[in-house]
């Protein structure tokens, strides 16, 4: 058995991409594969990388999460 983590992010559940993300993982659970999905958004993922957030990885202090 595969096992795939699928990390997916669009705001709109609505929308075409959200769409494939459901026959993809239909495809996947048809074929005996095990997976999972983690919706970014539906976590607070911010996908845009600020000035501040990139100084982080460069020295900065990381957050607390990140770190978790």
């Amino acid at each position: 058995m595969v096992k795939v983590l699928i990390v997916y992010a669009h705001p709109n559940p609505r929308s075409f991409n959200h769409a494939v993300l459901e026959e993809f993982a239909k495809g996947l659970k048809g074929c005996g594969h095990a997976y999972e999905i983690v919706e970014l958004y539906s976590i607070g993922f911010d996908p845009c990388l600020s000035k501040a957030g990139f100084a982080q990885f460069s020295g900065g202090q990381m957050p607390e999460d990140v770190l978790e």
